[in-house]
């Protein structure tokens, strides 16, 4: 956009594909007098690129906005043009096109702000619980006010998802970015929430390693992004500034697992027909590719085959890189399983770490297994369920914090799932107690004897599932309900002595339109749990249906039998590493479960009761 003044304000349109000319830009700013530009970064990087820019005397207030603003950029913009107001500006579609703004200054630090509301706006930072962050702190911007958008059409349940009330009753809509409050008052994009990627292990966004490298000298634009499993860092740079020097930079600023896997050097950014950066047309990622050399010995041949079923690839050669090839530490930990199991050797997680090859790491396997080191993991066994059982390791960990806040509700599991299509009330119901019996953990309490949890497992499910029918609201007030229902769910503390720990109710909002809203504590369940939880639970409900038995096969252990193997074959290696892991089995106490005291203590460090070390 173009305005420029003379005697009265008048609009200047760019014609068809000059608004992404540079060059025809200045001419129209020079020939119009035009005084104010409203861009999109990536153009106004090429617009403050192009040497006619610094003859466009008339221009007096620039303005950003669409996509975060790189403080590189801004110094630029600054530096060039000092007689020009920068104006920095943020609002998404669902409320306004623009809701806060900054007057941008060459002292904002490394990311530029995007100020503060604008008149009618309502601009908070909240955590996952709809909770005010202090300043500082990274949270979710959410915006209220009289521009806020109604919803989206014919979308309910996506409306009901984005738009929401705060614990004071006032609607806002979630924007999925992360913001923060400074100490001024001001509000910082940090990046969006849903481009948080995870990988080997570790949380990793982005935006933050493009950060780093806009702060490179040179850099003038990038973006990373997640391609074939791996970081992938895009750039366009001013001078000679080679891959080599940019990675090197980065490694000595950022850890190893968020420096890029690869970097490439464009000569410009791709943009979409309205200016902003187009993700999708980046070329794809040219990788040097290593010579393939077939696995020859057995033992070569034997892991590779185990690398391929975990890694999910056909084909894996000598000189191929585990975390090349997409793996990471969840993965690495199945290599190591599978690999102590099938060629009986006791094998440190690091060994896949130190020697990444399959080469190198079948060479120290082979090693392993000529000094005579044998697989010391037994199979996990049934267990008495006659017999007090103890807590794994992690279950301990969740006891302990509920020991010291049994009202809160920050370890709760779950949300709300939109079902579409006829559904049998009755049958549902029947494959969510069918699930429920299925796993043990599902029905498991955690009381205590003298401070000392243990495991109790219910022979029935516990469960009574709630149901509303909120047919006969309007569709405003349906959606109303729904989310004063799911935040109700999600606020409300489990008791981890009595249980149960899961509930579940169903609402009706249509003859073809039903929600489940699920809770469970975070001690009988993990994120990755809920996957298979929905899984089983369709193919229950679809056996149901069909009126055959469940097809899905007897567990031949439970969570119960893997926390004693766990304590024990913990407790075992810990002799010989002299690592502090608690009790080796529940009749022959040496350390406190809770504090880890030793048996000379009185009183158990944490709660208070008598120490269990003395049992």
């Amino acid at each position: 956009m173009l305005l420029a003044a003379d005697h009265r304000l008048r609009l200047v349109l760019a014609g068809p594909g000059e608004h992404r000319d540079p060059h025809r830009i200045a001419q129209l700013v020079q020939e119009h007098g035009v005084t104010t530009l409203h861009f999109v970064p990536p153009l106004l990087q090429v617009f403050i690129d192009e040497p006619q820019a610094a003859a466009c005397t008339s221009l007096r207030r620039l303005f950003s906005g669409g996509e975060a603003l790189p403080a590189e950029l801004r110094n630029r913009v600054l530096a060039q043009l000092p007689a020009v107001q920068l104006h920095n500006r943020y609002g998404p579609t669902e409320t306004a096109i623009n809701v806060t703004h900054w007057h941008c200054r060459a002292d904002d630090g490394e990311r530029s702000p995007i100020g503060r509301p604008l008149g009618n706006v309502i601009c908070r930072v909240l955590d996952e619980q709809f909770n005010p962050v202090p300043l500082g702190v990274p949270g979710e911007l959410c915006i209220g006010g009289i521009g806020l958008a109604r919803g989206y059409l014919g979308r309910a349940g996506l409306t009901a998802e984005r738009f929401v009330a705060d614990h004071a009753g006032t609607r806002l809509y979630r924007t999925g970015d992360r913001a923060r409050w400074s100490s001024e008052g001001v509000l910082e994009y940090l990046g969006r929430l849903d481009q948080q990627v995870k990988l080997r292990g570790f949380r990793v966004e982005p935006q933050e390693i493009e950060a780093r490298l806009l702060a490179l000298d040179g850099i003038a634009q990038a973006v990373v992004l997640v391609r074939d499993a791996q970081l992938i860092g895009y750039y366009t740079a001013h001078g000679e500034l080679d891959e080599q020097q940019v990675n090197t930079a980065l490694a000595a600023e950022l850890p190893e697992y968020m420096v890029p896997a690869l970097l490439m050097r464009l000569d410009r950014m791709p943009l979409s027909p309205s200016g902003k950066l187009d993700r999708r047309a980046l070329p794809a990622p040219v990788w040097q590719t290593r010579e393939h050399i077939e696995p020859q010995t057995p033992l070569q041949q034997q892991v590779a085959g185990i690398w391929r079923e975990v890694l999910g690839r056909p084909r894996i050669g000598l000189r191929d890189d585990f975390f090349a090839l997409g793996g990471h530490s969840l993965l690495a930990t199945q290599i190591i399983s599978r690999t102590r199991q099938a060629c009986d050797v006791e094998l440190p997680l690091r060994t896949l770490f130190e020697a990444s090859e399959l080469g190198a790491f079948a060479e120290q396997v082979g090693l392993i297994q000529a000094s005579g080191q044998r697989n010391q993991q037994t199979a996990i066994a049934k267990v008495d369920r006659s017999q007090p059982v103890p807590l794994s390791y992690s279950q301990q960990r969740m006891w302990f914090l509920w020991q010291m806040e049994p009202d809160s509700p920050a370890y709760n599991v779950g949300g709300m799932a939109r079902l579409r299509g006829v559904l049998d009330v009755g049958r549902f119901e029947a494959a969510l107690q069918a699930l429920i019996m299925r796993h043990e953990t599902l029905r498991t309490t955690f009381p205590s004897i003298d401070g000392v949890a243990y495991q109790q497992v219910s022979p029935q499910t516990g469960l009574r599932m709630d149901w509303q029918d909120v047919c006969a609201l309007s569709e405003t007030e349906r959606q109303s309900r729904l989310q004063q229902l799911a935040d109700r769910e999600a606020h409300t503390p489990f008791n981890l002595e009595t249980g149960p720990l899961l509930r579940a109710c169903l609402v009706k909002a249509g003859e073809q339109e039903h929600y489940l809203v699920l809770t469970l504590h975070h001690i009988v369940t993990e994120g990755w749990a809920m996957d298979i939880f929905a899984r089983e639970l369709s193919a229950l409900y679809e056996a149901f249906i069909d009126e055959r038995e469940s097809p899905l096969a007897p567990l031949p252990v439970q969570y119960l039998d893997y926390s004693v193997w766990q304590r024990q074959w913990l407790e075992s290696v810990s002799v010989s590493a002299n690592w502090i892991t608690g009790p080796r089995n529940w009749a022959t106490n040496t350390r406190c479960w809770n504090c880890l005291a030793t048996a000379r203590a009185r009183r158990c460090k944490a709660t208070g009761a008598s120490c269990t070390a003395s049992i």
